[in-house]
């Protein structure tokens, strides 16, 4: 549970990141 919120928050920066 813990990996998949972690990995779920790293998408979802790496998403914010190349919007940018």
């Amino acid at each position: 549970m813990i990996a998949f919120f972690s990995l779920f928050l790293f998408v979802r920066c790496s998403l914010l990141l190349l919007s940018n």
